[in-house]
């Protein structure tokens, strides 16, 4: 085999278990998010966070304004 060829195979599996991967990782961030959405408790939590963000952003408008 020429090594223009080994080269451009050893490119393309590359891309292609680079893409896998990555593929993979935001399958699962996407099934991790829905799973805690779907937690009654755990979305609680996300809405007062939520809330505390949002109390935190006013306050400090409050300061600087």
């Amino acid at each position: 085999m020429s090594q223009g060829l080994q080269a451009l195979i050893a490119a393309v599996g590359l891309t292609v278990a680079v893409g896998i991967f990555f593929g993979i990782q935001i399958l699962f961030r996407r099934f991790m998010i829905r799973d805690r959405i779907k937690d009654p408790r755990a979305q609680g939590a996300l809405m007062e966070e939520s809330k505390q963000q949002h109390h935190k952003k006013i306050k400090l408008k409050k300061r600087v304004g």
